[in-house]
């Protein structure tokens, strides 16, 4: 099943549901996008969902705190949620 992406940041939300997307939300080229095992340069096609991607590694190395799907219990969230660390080290406020 595939995932979609929210990212927060500066009080906005944008919801990502293809590579391109998602590189526009976070101002990354799709071709420096983290792959997980098995999967090749050949499957970042822009229009492609997100699977192939190391969404933990690209939104961290972005200045993320990543939230993966179904990681928070109490919300029961099938996206990664990005949220935006703060200057000074704070970790984003999860809303």
């Amino acid at each position: 099943m595939c995932h979609a992406c929210l990212v927060k940041d500066k009080g906005c939300t944008t919801i990502a549901s293809s590579q391109y997307e998602l590189s526009k939300a976070l101002g990354v080229s799709v071709r420096f996008f983290p792959l997980l095992e098995g999967y090749s340069k050949t499957d970042l096609v822009g229009r492609s969902c997100l699977c192939p991607i190391d969404m933990k590694k690209l939104g961290e190395d972005a200045g993320y705190a990543v939230t993966a799907p179904y990681e928070d219990a109490s919300r029961m969230s099938d996206e990664w949620i990005f949220v935006k660390v703060q200057p000074g080290g704070r970790k984003g406020v999860r809303t």
